[in-house]
């Protein structure tokens, strides 16, 4: 597995996640900062860097910004972990299971013959991640996936969108916005940001959500 960093500012969820991880037997650091991420990434090709993740996606951008997804030859592979707010209680719990699955799902190798052509997949879809079962819905920056989970088995909604279309920042806010307003602290929205496509999945997601936010953009 690739080495990875976990940007988490709250110094009481560190805490929580380092010995967690540690006793898994995971490489993974766990840091305070985007710079302190990018201090680990010098010499570490093949990065991956989740981040909870601060109830917007111009978050997301950043990080993009700072790893320079577009140029590199061995770019780093970045995940938000949205929560909505601060987890604590269950929320702190379903957060550190969040950050095991995605650690998990990267030990899944993509299918030999992925369904690329028959969904229209974007280079960079997180098969390791994901199954892309059925091309559900149709957005203007992106077509809307039902996939299930390869490490829970569950079946979510996964919203990919085209990173140059106008309409992909109005769609991606909405769903920031949506998981902000519900009262399910247990609920994660997953943001993984490719060279020129965002994917944004969640079991908990409307399923006219993303519609809704494509004809207001």
């Amino acid at each position: 597995m690739a080495h990875v960093v976990l940007i988490e500012p709250e110094a009481f969820l560190r805490a929580l996640v380092r010995p967690h991880v540690v006793a898994l037997g995971e490489d993974l650091d766990v840091v305070a900062s985007i710079e302190e991420a990018q201090a680990r990434a010098c010499n570490a090709p093949g990065l991956m860097v989740l981040a909870r993740g601060r109830g917007d996606p111009g978050y997301a951008a950043e990080l993009a910004c700072a790893f320079d997804v577009y140029a590199a030859n061995d770019p780093t592979r970045l995940i938000v972990l949205e929560t909505g707010a601060p987890p604590a209680g269950k929320g702190a719990s379903a957060y550190v299971h969040e950050i095991d699955r995605t650690l998990a799902g990267t030990q899944f190798a993509p299918p030999a013959e992925p369904a690329s052509c028959r969904l229209d997949l974007a280079a960079g879809f997180p098969c390791d991640a994901y199954q892309a079962l059925s091309r559900v819905g149709e957005l203007a920056c992106g077509p809307v996936y039902l996939v299930r989970n390869r490490v829970s088995g569950v079946k979510e909604l996964l919203v990919q969108t085209a990173d140059d279309h106008p309409a992909a920042s109005g769609v991606a806010h909405a769903l920031y916005r949506n998981l902000r307003e519900r009262a399910h602290p247990v609920d994660i929205l997953r943001h993984e940001i490719a060279r020129h496509h965002s994917f944004i999945s969640s079991s908990s997601l409307p399923f006219d959500l993303a519609r809704q936010a494509d004809l207001a953009a």
